[in-house]
């Protein structure tokens, strides 16, 4: 029960953190990319066995994810809903292809 409440505790913290930059940024669809971001985080610490170290595996995900899509959307350009889509199906497809080489 406590390590819910604190998980809840640092899930809420976080995501109210990221939210005010996505709400400054005007994206659509960015949380479609930050929850495939911690998805892919969550399955990376799976596979490499951080049982309890998964979490932060999934955070570092997250905003190494949203750093390189602040980099290359304001080098390359282009609208951010399009970097956004990018971001969603890179770090989806990687998900899958790291859990079909799953050993467990």
């Amino acid at each position: 029960m406590q390590t819910a409440l604190a998980a809840a505790l640092l899930a809420g913290n976080a995501l109210a953190f990221i939210g005010v930059f996505v709400l400054l940024r005007g994206v659509a669809f960015s949380g479609l990319a930050v929850s495939q971001l911690a998805a892919l985080g969550a399955v990376l610490g799976a596979v490499l066995g951080l049982h309890f170290g998964g979490f932060a595996v999934a955070l570092f995900c997250v905003a190494l994810g949203l750093w390189i899509f602040e980099k290359l959307g304001r080098r390359l350009g282009g609208p951010p809903d399009a970097w956004v889509a990018c971001v969603y199906l890179l770090a989806a497809s990687a998900a899958v292809l790291l859990l079909s080489k799953a050993p467990h």
